[in-house]
């Protein structure tokens, strides 16, 4: 049986000579991955190696098979052109940062959420189509959080926030806390939307330490997790 379903990128492998595994994250199965045979032979028509870009968001129609562990496609389309998304080098970036990290926090097992589509599409379409997105990477992640069921406590008047406990304290519960001045801006990022994010006013360093804490935050919540090799490029450029 035929089914569509919308699909975001989040990683792509060669297999073989001209063949693709591709991880998506879709609308209606959750993860899924996919093998696509001959794809990177340039004498076949059909589905084209260029769909499968980090991030981007297609239409798919597919034969799922929930109990297989590779699926196989019959029809791909994009559903969304980015404008700048694949073309500016410090989206780029942020784009291989954002697919390594939902790589790392998205498992195998999670089950269809649509909400959690709908909140991936969203802020995709938004760092897409504006230019000032020096902290959307911070706010994406915390957002994204609770979605994975570790969102931070609503921000309080306190003194530290424990990264372990992920609530505001007036004393540390454990090595892993932010203090001020760095709290402030934790908590400004915490309460604001995408829109209002270029009038926090963190500078280059300050990013890098709140993008380390938030790292932190990830590995000390989700099981064998790693730091994104992109890391140190986006840090560069941010």
């Amino acid at each position: 049986m035929l089914i569509k379903t919308k699909a975001i990128v989040l990683h792509s492998i060669k297999y073989s000579d001209s063949s693709l595994i591709v991880k998506c994250f879709t609308e209606k199965f959750g993860l899924r991955s996919y093998i696509l045979k001959g794809v990177l032979n340039a004498k076949k028509s059909g589905i084209r190696k260029a769909y499968f870009q980090s991030l981007s968001q297609l239409h798919l129609v597919t034969y799922d098979k929930p109990n297989k562990d590779l699926q196989h496609l019959k029809e791909v389309s994009v559903s969304k052109r980015y404008k700048s998304l694949q073309t500016d080098i410090i989206k780029q970036t942020l784009v291989l940062f954002l697919s390594e990290m939902l790589m790392q926090s998205l498992k195998e097992e999670n089950d269809p959420d649509v909400v959690l589509y709908t909140f991936l599409e969203r802020s995709l379409n938004w760092l897409d189509a504006n230019d000032k997105v020096a902290n959307f990477h911070l706010s994406f992640l915390l957002k994204l959080s609770g979605f994975l069921g570790f969102a931070p406590q609503e921000p309080k008047d306190t003194l530290f926030f424990d990264l372990q406990e992920g609530q505001f304290v007036d004393k540390p519960l454990s090595p892993y806390y932010i203090q001020k001045p760095l709290l402030t801006y934790f908590k400004s990022l915490l309460s604001s939307h995408y829109d209002s994010l270029s009038k926090i006013p963190i500078d280059a360093v300050q990013r890098k330490e709140l993008l380390d804490i938030v790292i932190r935050y990830y590995s000390l919540h989700i099981h064998s997790f790693k730091a994104p090799k992109s890391l140190p490029v986006l840090q560069k450029l941010l």
